[in-house]
């Protein structure tokens, strides 16, 4: 996908998410949180969700190396349990370039029976090939 040709609205992914037991202790191992209680009542930490959907829109667009992750804003609405499908949409919000660097935001939103789980976004900067 070329970065430059993203525009405002653009949709990177549409798709339900849904991470297994297995996942969500592969995540809480990698952030390095040690306590039980996700896997023991069987919720999905709200983050686990939104590393999957930045996963999710790597895979779609293929950032430059010296490309840098430089904000995150999350607002989180509730929480939910394991087995529960996750709709997730990714939007472009601004792709804009200032001095030889681009200012590519991603826009994230999960839905759960049409409710507002969590919405996000993502800065990243991308250095401009001339």
């Amino acid at each position: 996908m070329d970065i430059s040709l993203l525009e405002q609205g653009n949709i990177i992914f549409e798709k339900g998410l849904n991470l297994s037991k297995e996942e969500i202790a592969q995540y809480l191992d990698a952030v390095g949180d040690h306590s039980s209680v996700y896997l023991e009542e069987a919720k999905i930490p709200p983050l686990a969700i939104l590393a999957q959907a930045m996963s999710e829109a790597m895979t779609e667009i293929t950032l430059p190396p010296g490309s840098v992750h430089t904000s995150q804003e999350i607002e989180l609405e509730g929480s939910v349990s394991l087995g529960t499908v996750v709709g997730c949409i990714c939007t472009i919000s601004s792709n804009v370039v200032r001095n030889g660097a681009r200012f590519l935001i991603l826009e994230f939103q999960g839905v759960v029976d049409n409710c507002l789980l969590f919405k996000a976004k993502t800065t990243l900067v991308v250095t401009e090939v001339l």
